[in-house]
């Protein structure tokens, strides 16, 4: 299932949610829909959201020699998991963040 991130008013991150929540947020004017700087669409609330609690998400990476995998996992849901990510230039600029996956 997938989820769109969510800011508060001010700009902070706040829990993503729903994509049938945030076409409905968006609908009565409770939220903007936006593009960020890497092409992906997030909403920006209008009002001043009840709580600002947010949870722990872990981030694994399975590097593989021709292909690799990425999970992002909170305790509940699996945020989102892709494999078959072709590494672009090998692995040598990982530990900058200089690495490009294509995914195939």
């Amino acid at each position: 299932m997938n989820r769109v991130p969510v800011v508060s008013q001010d700009g902070q991150p706040l829990m993503p949610t729903k994509c049938s929540k945030a076409r409905k947020l968006v609908r009565e004017g409770k939220a903007i829909g936006k593009w960020n700087d890497l092409n992906q669409y997030y909403i920006q609330l209008t009002f001043k959201p009840s709580g600002k609690e947010t949870q722990s998400i872990a981030v694994g990476i399975d590097p593989g020699k021709n292909y690799s995998g990425i999970g992002l996992v909170s305790k509940l849901h699996t945020l989102k998991a892709e494999n078959k990510l072709k590494v672009v230039g090998g692995y040598s600029n990982f530990a900058t963040g200089e690495i490009t996956l294509i995914n195939e």
